[in-house]
């Protein structure tokens, strides 16, 4: 069954649990499969951040620390007055 199609069962009021047992399905086994679907694309997903950490000059960067310095200094304006 295509995404759309159960998209469109569960707009006319069924329940994913109804949709799966209509196709010899039962909730469990919509379960494990999305559960395997999702842990598919979390491990694709994780393959490709390694790939891009370990490409040269990425890995190596040191992350900065603390906000980002200012270009050029405040306006006496814009300082609080005591």
């Amino acid at each position: 069954m295509q995404p759309a199609e159960v998209r469109a069962e569960l707009r006319a009021g069924k329940s994913l649990a109804q949709i799966a047992q209509e196709h010899g399905k039962s909730g469990d086994d919509v379960l494990a499969k999305l559960r395997e679907q999702g842990q598919q694309r979390l491990d694709q997903a994780l393959d490709r951040a390694k790939d891009l950490i370990n490409q040269p000059g990425l890995g190596a960067k040191t992350p900065r620390r603390g906000p980002a310095r200012l270009k050029r200094p405040l306006s006496s304006s814009s300082a609080a007055t005591g």
